[in-house]
Parts: C-alpha cells; sequence; structure tokens
C-alpha cells in the first residue's frame, strides 16, 4: 500500500514533519513511526494533522495500558482469592489455564478485566499511575489545519446535529445516564466515558431553545471530558438549571405524575410474566451482576428519597433506571420496557415506587436466583 501525505501536514513545526520535509527517511518509515502522542494520524492510506481540538480530545491522555497491564500481573498472582466471589475466582483459574498456552495473548485479551476486578475489590496495584500522562504541547502551525479526522473517525467529542425532537424530560433523563456512566468510568471502567459523551449529546439534541445556561453547561461537560478523557458531568450544577427549564416551560412532574396514574396500566405494563422471567434467565452471569448492582443502587435511592427528596436523587434514579433498561434491550426487550414503564410512571417522585410495590426487588431477585 502506498502512503500518501495530506499537504497540511507541512503546515505543523514538528521535528518528523520537517525531518519528512528534508527527506531524511522514507514516507512509509515516517507512518510506520508515528506515536500515540503525535498531532497527526494515518487513517486509511493517508496521514492528517490533527487540530489542536483533535489533538486532545482523540490522543488518549490516561496511561490505562500501563494501569491495566500492573492490575493483571497483580491478580494473577494472587494465591489468596478467598475475598472474591466464586463466578470471580473462576474466571481467574481461567485466566491462569490460558497463560500455559500464551502468555502474551492472554495478557492482550483480559488485561481490562483483571483492572476491573482490582477496582472491584479496592486490590492495590503497584505502581498504578493515578494522574493523566501529559501529552507534549500541541506544535505551531502555519494558517489552519482542516478537520479531517474527526470526520473519518468517530470523534466522540464532536456535538451532534440538532435532528431529535426537543423534550425536557428526555434531556433528563439522558444526563442522569451520562451522570451514572460518569460515576462508573471514574472507578476504572474507561470504557464508559464514550456512554457519558453519547448521553450528553443526545441531551444537547433534544434541548429546547432558549436555555442557554443549561446549554453552556452540557457544552462544557462535553467539552471537558472529551480533552481530558476523564468523564464530567457535575449533577449539583445541572439540576437548579433542569428544575429551572421545568418552570420555565410550566412541564409540572406532579402534573405529569398524575396523567400517567390515571393511564390504562394495560398498555403500560409494570409486572414481570413468565416471557420476561424467561428472558432475564438467559443473561449471562457478568449482565446479571451488572443489572444487579445498577438495580439495587436505584432501590437505595428510593429510600434515600422518601426519607428527603431531593432532585439529584431523582435525576440519577432516571440514570440507573435508563441504563439498566439500555443494557437489556437487546436480549430482554419485554423486560427492558417494564423497566422504562416504571420508571416512567415514577419520575415525579421515585418514593412512591416503593408505596406501590413497584421497586426493583423482583427484578433484583428474579436475577439473583434464576440459574
Amino acid at each position: 500500500m502506498e502512503i500518501k501525505l495530506s499537504p497540511e501536514l507541512f503546515r505543523m513545526h514538528d521535528p518528523k514533519v520537517e525531518a519528512l520535509l528534508k527527506a531524511k527517511f522514507p514516507v512509509d518509515v515516517f507512518a510506520a513511526a508515528i506515536l500515540p502522542t503525535d498531532p497527526y494520524a494515518l487513517v486509511g492510506d493517508t496521514v492528517y494533522p490533527l487540530t489542536e481540538c483533535e489533538y486532545y480530545a482523540l490522543r488518549s491522555v490516561v496511561p490505562m495500558q500501563e494501569n491495566s497491564e500492573a492490575a493483571f500481573d497483580r491478580i494473577v498472582r494472587m494465591e489468596d482469592l478467598s475475598f472474591m466471589r466464586e463466578s470471580d475466582v473462576k474466571f481467574v483459574e481461567e485466566v491462569r489455564k490460558s497463560m500455559d498456552h500464551c502468555t502474551s495473548c492472554t495478557l492482550k485479551r483480559y488485561k481490562n478485566e483483571m483492572w476491573k476486578l482490582a477496582k472491584k475489590y479496592n486490590v492495590e496495584i503497584p505502581g498504578e499511575l493515578k494522574e493523566p500522562a501529559p501529552l507534549p504541547p500541541y506544535p505551531r502551525v502555519d494558517g489552519e489545519i482542516t478537520p479531517v479526522v474527526s470526520r473519518l473517525v468517530e470523534g466522540v467529542y464532536r456535538l451532534p446535529p440538532m435532528k431529535r425532537k426537543e423534550c425536557i424530560d428526555c434531556v433528563e433523563k439522558h444526563l442522569g445516564q451520562a451522570y451514572v456512566l460518569a460515576c462508573e468510568s471514574r472507578m476504572g471502567y474507561g470504557e464508559y466515558i464514550a456512554g457519558v459523551m453519547g448521553h450528553l449529546g443526545e441531551a444537547f439534541d433534544e434541548l429546547p431553545e432558549g436555555f442557554d445556561g443549561l446549554k453552556a453547561t452540557i457544552q462544557l461537560c462535553l467539552a471537558k471530558t472529551a480533552k481530558e478523557r476523564r468523564a464530567y458531568v457535575p449533577l449539583y450544577a445541572i439540576t437548579p438549571l433542569l428544575e429551572a427549564a421545568r418552570d420555565t416551560l410550566k412541564l409540572s412532574l406532579a402534573e405529569q405524575q398524575d396523567i400517567r396514574s390515571d393511564s390504562n396500566t394495560e398498555n403500560m405494563p409494570m409486572d414481570l410474566d413468565g416471557m420476561c422471567c424467561k428472558s432475564l434467565s438467559s443473561l449471562g452471569d457478568g449482565m446479571k451482576d451488572t443489572l444487579r448492582s445498577l438495580l439495587e443502587k436505584a432501590d437505595k435511592i428510593v429510600l434515600e428519597y422518601k426519607k428527603g427528596p431531593s432532585p439529584d436523587l431523582r435525576v440519577e434514579w432516571e440514570g440507573l433506571m435508563g441504563n439498566a433498561a439500555d443494557i437489556l434491550s437487546p436480549i430482554a426487550p419485554e423486560a427492558a420496557n417494564i423497566l422504562r414503564n416504571r420508571r416512567l410512571m415514577f419520575t415525579a417522585n421515585p418514593g412512591l415506587s416503593a408505596d406501590a410495590e413497584y421497586t426493583c426487588a423482583d427484578f433484583r431477585e428474579h436475577l439473583r436466583t434464576s440459574p
């Protein structure tokens, strides 16, 4: 394959580019030597320069590879795993067996899972890098660089075009889901950052016109998360803006609750049936654990909300219920729909779900006891 160079690459005052311009090494060698910290990228058969925005958004700044490899080494060498759940112990044993065939392949395949296990059980990782690794400063450029890479590769920091129906309820749900995923990402699940960006983007997309403060806050969350590669969703700053938007739109949550309560429950099923239970039984152990964790947190918030209602708790509850439903949708759509219905029914007051006996206790029990 013949490697091509974008003409704009030579606008950069970068040592490698300048050496290339002086023909000190071939183009294919230049392309092969591109590092994760370089301000240009090979996409297909062409090397394109990154804009400054693309550089900070697309170049990894969190040393996840070093951390995950250290976590892998720590877990597989541990002799006492009695503090782990039985399913996790079995997983570690399978990884150890896999190492007999090929240690390097096993490391590549399972290092991220070992990182999650270390975080799950608060295992100390020797040499763990907790601060983002600094990037070299963006080089000086002559003129402007065209943002090509972010159009060829999905840049998660980009705002989606305005095309969805405006809906403050949907904005609130997506912000809640973004907040829940942001909390998870800071516990070591770095892959959730894309989900955080996706929900922030949808919240921005569905935000009605005229709420500049909320719009600017969502934009800040998107930009800060993209640049630092660390999720940033300050719920304490977001919920007052959401409440103000509801007041302006005269969308009373209490009135919406009355409308939903009077609706025909046959068109809005709330109870688990045999088909739903069967679909839940078919889930893998990992997915069951994730769902149980989300639904346990949701039910704890219900109890907290009954003691002291607050918009922050309500939005977080919506996020937990929304994420659980999204996880279930591809495999158990009927069960996912029930979770959505419960969220919609009790959005105004999650505490009422306990009074109506529609918490997630039935889901959690079935996930716990199903084979």
